[in-house]
């Protein structure tokens, strides 16, 4: 096995692992059929796991990646595979890094690009750069911090994503909204509903008198958005796929009936209208500013959907979302994207972003797991509370998570909007969209739903106090939430690393933000 090659990435130690069974491989037809005059996995189109920064990833023997590399180079282009921790999530380089100088650039810079055959692209700050790379980029960015007045070298990786919503749950039929006022008997049954588990939603909306403001535009970042269904037409502003570059967000048929329906039901969570369909969101009356990704990401990516949401001037931004490895560092330009849009975004106020824990019952940043967009210090991290007024047995934790909300767990799964209509597989046969037959699910759960109800509460605020900056919206959420858990879940600040400062309390948030603005 290769050494690891040691990075310092965003200010964090990053050991990037080159993989000993993974191998990118160009997918065009010429380069596939040089890879069959190489014995080995890497031939065998079954061995094909995805694709990442437009390469083929592909099994290959063990310890056999350099001999391919060395034996393709001049017939099929390749590109080494990383890891960031035993758990075999690939990252691809994309070919971009970005380099910081520790004054005013040396006469020798140029000099420097040209012997690294680096191609510039673009400027970040007078000391620090963006360039290409046709050669391996993490042990090019190695290479250059060897050199003086070089104190930052940042390889660009994709990666995949995942919603952080659990598999579905077919045939959990559940008709009320329970998050939003919880009775304690729902579906004809107390069985796991507690009186007052909720994130007192529908109480907000009788200390609003309204069900919020249409003034409020909710960034939402996601799979796919079906806008044709009937609790989101007329909804969506500023659509874009970035993929794409267009503003076709509706989501993709992946085959064999499977879809990108997750972002369709976070937008129903979010701002499902009133009378409408068969649901409502925690802020019915807002609008939504979606933004489709595809299956992986990269940090460039990622930077253009906060610079976009920050242009737009989304007053929050919803992630119902994270990475699939376990260990996912985010590099300099990346946290600063993040940090504008807190800071700078919605007219100068700021745009709060939120995004979801994860699922894994692990913590969000800690030896051998990180999660850099949830730890991010600027963003608001959310865990999920259950039916129950419980933490949610799957939902990931530590210091940096700030609230917890209601979603499914070991108690009752929340109900969303679905994807609606067909798809016309490759042989004629039709598949229909979305998780279940109808235009609603009754089974999704996860910190995604959590995630989505945090960020309505959140547009609730915001509309009864639009004036509230990002910083105070974050104080605001942290004084109003419920302590659930028991007073021994919480140290000396009022803080849990499981349930955060507590469950989101909106009605209890929007007095608050009245408080704190007449004090002001």
């Amino acid at each position: 096995m290769a050494n690891p090659i040691e990075l310092e990435i965003g200010g964090r130690n990053v050991a990037y692992q080159p993989s000993d069974t993974f191998i990118a491989v160009d997918p065009r037809p010429m380069s596939r059929l040089a890879l069959e005059s190489f014995r080995s996995g890497a031939g065998d189109r079954r061995h094909v796991h995805g694709t990442l920064a437009g390469y083929e990833i592909r099994t290959i023997e063990l310890g056999a990646v350099d001999n391919f590399r060395s034996f393709s180079r001049s017939q099929v282009p390749t590109q080494r595979v990383y890891h960031t921790s035993g758990d075999g999530v690939p990252f691809v380089p994309t070919g971009r890094i970005t380099i910081g100088l520790s004054g005013k650039a040396p006469k020798s810079t140029d000099k420097l690009l040209d012997e690294a055959n680096l191609t510039f692209e673009r400027t970040v700050t007078p000391n620090r750069f963006v360039v290409r790379t046709a050669a391996d980029p993490v042990m090019t960015s190695a290479w250059l911090l060897e050199k003086d007045g070089i104190v930052l070298a940042e390889p660009d990786l994709a990666t995949y994503w995942e919603p952080f919503c659990p598999i579905p749950i077919m045939d959990a039929q559940l008709k009320d909204q329970w998050h939003l006022q919880n009775t304690g008997w729902h579906r004809g049954t107390d069985h796991k509903f507690k009186k007052g588990a909720d994130a007192r939603v529908i109480a907000a909306w009788e200390e609003l008198g309204s069900l919020g403001s249409a003034d409020v535009f909710m960034g939402i970042v996601d799979d796919g958005f079906d806008l044709t269904h009937l609790d989101l037409s007329n909804k969506a502003l500023d659509a874009w796929d970035v993929d794409s570059n267009s503003d076709n967000v509706l989501p993709r048929h992946r085959g064999n009936g499977v879809g990108d329906w997750h972002g369709t039901g976070c937008a129903g969570l979010l701002a499902g209208r009133a009378a409408g369909g068969e649901i409502v969101g925690v802020a019915p009356m807002s609008k939504l500013i979606p933004v489709r990704i595809g299956p992986e990401f990269d940090e460039h990516k990622l930077e253009r959907i906060f610079n976009y949401m920050r242009a737009k001037n989304a007053w929050l931004v919803n992630c119902s979302w994270g990475p699939t490895a376990q260990d996912y560092p985010i590099g300099t330009n990346l946290q600063e994207a993040i940090s504008r849009c807190v800071s700078e975004g919605r007219h100068g106020l700021g745009a709060p972003i939120l995004f979801a824990a994860g699922n894994k019952n692990q913590p969000v940043n800690d030896d051998g797991f990180h999660n850099g967009l949830a730890a991010h210090p600027d963003v608001i991290c959310v865990a999920a509370s259950t039916s129950t007024d419980q933490i949610a047995a799957f939902s990931n934790h530590g210091p940096e998570i700030a609230v917890c909300a209601p979603s499914g767990g070991s108690g009752w799964s929340l109900s969303t909007a679905d994807a609606v209509g067909e798809f016309t597989g490759p042989d004629g046969g039709t598949f229909p969209r979305g998780w279940s037959p109808g235009a609603y699910w009754n089974g999704f759960s996860g910190t995604s739903g959590a995630c989505a109800v945090a960020s309505g509460v959140c547009a609730l605020i915001l509309s009864a106090v639009p004036e509230l900056t990002s910083d105070q919206l974050r104080l605001v959420l942290a004084r109003s939430c419920r302590k659930i858990g028991g007073a021994g879940a919480y140290d000396e600040n009022g803080h849990s690393t499981r349930f955060g400062h507590g469950c989101v309390d909106a009605a209890a948030a929007i007095a608050e933000a009245k408080k704190l603005l007449a004090v002001a």
